[in-house]
């Protein structure tokens, strides 16, 4: 696992990769795929994304820790291993990810669909945090989606007050149970055949 975040390091790379994003062809063997399947994906993108945006923002704005962040890329990338060996159906998450895995490859990295989509999401993300320069870290709700543990009611309130376009509280939230992930690595060897995720994730 240690050797698959190493990406971190490469991000600045990672942003010169034209991987195309959002602008990548759906993949026509999702519409065989298992409804399951497409659902825990969808999850998947989700909590990739969040990680992704989270190491960028601790790296570049100095605050809170990376490492726990990657430490869920790292759970969800194992996850990922013990679901495909139990049914190759789980193989899904990794369509349209050619060009990453390619890079993976090159670059001695895990090539599970986890951290492929994690250097996606790095050099989208990675790109907008170059063009943005300071400003990127300027966003007032850096604070509480880095470290959602330490974030008070009152802390919430007081910014909604003070930023009305800019609620958090589902930000904050979401990211608290993205984290979670990290910390308990009793859900990654559990059957898959009901769900990727522990249960009731978001």
């Amino acid at each position: 696992m240690t050797k698959s975040l190493q990406i971190v390091a490469l991000w600045t790379i990672l942003v010169g990769l034209s991987v195309g994003g959002a602008a990548a062809q759906p993949d026509p063997r999702w519409l065989q795929a298992d409804p399951k399947v497409v659902d825990a994906a969808r999850t998947l993108r989700n909590v990739v994304d969040i990680v992704a945006v989270s190491v960028l923002g601790a790296d570049q704005c100095k605050l809170g820790d990376r490492q726990p962040w990657l430490r869920v890329i790292g759970f969800v990338e194992s996850r990922y291993a013990v679901c495909v060996r139990e049914d190759r159906g789980w193989e899904t998450f990794a369509q349209g990810l050619d060009q990453e895995r390619e890079f993976a490859i090159k670059s001695r990295l895990a090539t599970g669909a986890p951290m492929l989509l994690f250097m996606r999401a790095i050099s989208a993300h990675g790109s907008r945090a170059l063009d943005e320069g300071e400003a990127f870290c300027k966003d007032s709700r850096w604070k509480f989606i880095l470290m959602p543990e330490s974030v008070t009611a009152d802390q919430i309130e007081e910014h909604n007050r003070v930023y009305p376009d800019k609620r958090i509280e589902r930000a904050v939230g979401n990211a608290a149970a993205v984290l979670s992930l990290g910390k308990n690595g009793d859900w990654i060897d559990a059957p898959c055949g009901k769900n990727f995720w522990p249960p009731g994730f978001l």
